[in-house]
């Protein structure tokens, strides 16, 4: 960790930045190292709302790649509790029981 202090470069944009002392002690105190980029371009690169993690506006191809990352495959199982027909986000192993969301809901409930 570095504990450099002063106008720093942006390693995305080449501008320049403040990083102040009470900054590198506040990195300091969380662990964190001295930031290599200016606010606009860390705010460019966190998730937009609503999109998985890694994802950020303008940092995938296309709006099917992030439709794509948020689908889930789901697998069609029978409620080991009541029998009826569901759809759950793993695929099932023989011997494993799985639950409907309201027998799942009314075993967690129980604890």
């Amino acid at each position: 960790m570095s504990e450099e202090f002063g106008n720093l470069r942006c390693v995305d944009c080449g501008s320049e930045f403040e990083f102040s002392a009470r900054d590198a002690a506040f990195y300091k105190e969380k662990g964190w190292n001295t930031p290599r980029r200016c606010k606009g371009c860390r705010d460019k690169r966190k998730p937009a709302p609503g999109l998985p993690p890694g994802i950020a506006p303008g940092n995938h191809a296309s709006d099917t790649e992030v439709v794509a990352a948020k689908t889930v495959q789901k697998y069609k199982a029978n409620c080991t509790s009541c029998g009826v027909q569901t759809m759950v986000p793993f695929k099932p192993n023989a011997g494993q029981p799985v639950y409907c969301r309201s027998c799942f809901n009314r075993i967690r409930a129980k604890r």
